[in-house]
């Protein structure tokens, strides 16, 4: 009777070589143990961090929350012991026995927020009421604090599908940071009620409790000075459940009305930021920082004004390629800008040609009753293809060297010396298709991209007095 087992050739493995085959599952058993044994463990402190809650918000629709992450990063391996990973794939035949390989989940933010992953349980993929437009399905829409503030959830929503099963995944950078543990609240998507009164409700841990030095309010009111501007902040004004900031802008003691708040920031001491005043009034201070703007209506020079289309825009259904070149090109505030294209309203279908490049391949008038604007892209048979629709005139427009300090917008003068500004605009990268405000009856003498530069400053004040019934 031998010492070892002999391999398939008759050959005795050598000591001190690979594992083999009898090893492989040695070490799987052993692997298997420590996984029921530590699993436990793992399931149990999960437990208490609120993962595998589950929330109803309607008939069959809900969700079971599988990790949450206070990042970033925001990502979520599912599954246990990823060492184990090499031995699952080399031994499938062991996998009720090992469990199935880890697998990481992102929600693809860096953002210091709160991160939610949970199963879609009911609703059906893409919305609840089989019409693909997430209608009737759930969603996380905001957290609740001990003082009973509401934080609304500032994102949209992102999915996967792990092992069969809708994951989907939200980052908000509201939350309740100073508690050990607070509420999470769900409800249908498509409501108009699934903010204002969500359905259901989850508590989770915060394993990192905010602790620090408390902010104290300066009084008001209170001025800063900031590129030969005074700008003074008032105090607040609005209803008493939406508290706006009040500002007044003065140049040489001069109060000038064309200065006027294009962005605002609000912030608390624990991290909490929101461009709306969302945060908790029971805060000690907030910090409210405002950029500043001219109006459109301002007479623009040279240095922050380019001319990009002169006279009539095309018809409905026409459009004419620009090429980034020549009229509508140059340098705005160190910003590179290029016309792509000028459009009327419609339709539009375009095929990607070199790098960057764009060829028109069709355009229709739209019908009087369609009011659509939006934009899609697709691929197929190796070429790449854009259908751009607007029920307005507008503009493709290359932006290169766009820093956070900076704002930009398009507008339209008219004949009769009134400047329109754009309401809007979409796009990804250095490219972004612009809707242009043209009134009726009116005939278009210009159409201009203005760069300008943000004047900000920033106060630390109290927040508005609290909201109570």
């Amino acid at each position: 009777m031998g010492t070892g087992m002999k391999g398939e050739s008759g050959v005795r493995p050598r000591v001190g070589g690979g594992l083999g085959w009898g090893g492989w599952v040695a070490l799987g058993v052993l692997a298997a143990m420590a996984v029921a044994v530590v699993g436990v463990r793992s399931r149990e402190g999960n437990g208490r961090g609120g993962v595998g809650q589950t929330v109803q918000v309607s008939e069959g629709v809900g969700a079971r929350l599988w990790g949450t992450t206070f990042g970033p990063p925001h990502q979520l391996v599912i599954g246990t012991f990823p060492v184990l990973d090499p031995v699952r794939r080399g031994l499938r035949g062991l996998g009720p026995v090992l469990g199935l390989p880890t697998e990481t989940l992102s929600a693809g933010s860096s953002d210091d927020g709160l991160g939610m992953f949970y199963s879609v349980e009911g609703g059906g993929g893409g919305g609840g009421d089989g019409d693909g437009d997430g209608d009737g399905d759930v969603w996380w829409v905001g957290c609740r604090d001990e003082h009973g503030c509401w934080m609304e959830v500032d994102a949209g929503r992102g999915e996967n599908r792990v092992r069969g099963v809708r994951v989907a995944h939200q980052v908000s950078k509201l939350y309740p940071r100073r508690q050990g543990s607070f509420e999470v609240l769900f409800g249908p998507s498509g409501t108009s009620e699934a903010v204002t009164n969500p359905v259901g409700e989850l508590r989770v841990v915060n394993p990192r409790p905010w602790r620090g030095t408390e902010w104290v309010p300066e009084p008001v009111p209170a001025v800063r000075e900031v590129d030969g501007l005074r700008v003074t902040f008032l105090g607040y004004s609005g209803s008493r459940r939406w508290q706006g900031p009040k500002f007044r802008v003065e140049e040489g003691g001069m109060e000038k009305p064309e200065w006027r708040v294009g962005r605002v920031w609000f912030r608390d001491v624990t991290g909490n930021e929101h461009y709306a005043p969302r945060l908790c009034r029971h805060e000690a201070a907030w910090q409210i920082e405002a950029s500043f703007e001219r109006v459109e209506g301002w007479d623009f020079g040279g240095d922050e004004a380019l001319t990009l289309w002169t006279g009539e825009l095309p018809a409905a259904g026409e459009a004419v390629m620009a090429g980034g070149g020549g009229v509508g090109s140059g340098m705005l505030q160190g910003v590179r800008v290029g016309l792509e294209v000028v459009a009327g309203p419609g339709e539009f279908e375009f095929e990607k040609i070199g790098g960057s490049g764009w060829r028109l391949v069709s355009g229709k008038a739209l019908a009087v009753e369609d009011q659509r604007n939006g934009s899609r892209w697709w691929s197929g048979d190796g070429l790449e293809r854009m259908t751009i629709t607007q029920k307005a005139p507008w503009v493709k427009v290359a932006l290169s060297g766009v820093d956070a300090g900076l704002t930009w917008h398009v507008q339209v003068r008219d004949e009769r010396g009134g400047v329109h500004r754009n309401r809007g605009w979409t796009g990804s990268g250095k490219s972004y298709h612009v809707g242009l405000e043209v009134p009726e009856g009116v005939g278009v003498r210009d159409v201009r991209l203005v760069v300008q530069r943000w004047r900000t400053v920033a106060f630390t004040v109290a927040p508005p007095e609290i909201d109570r019934p």
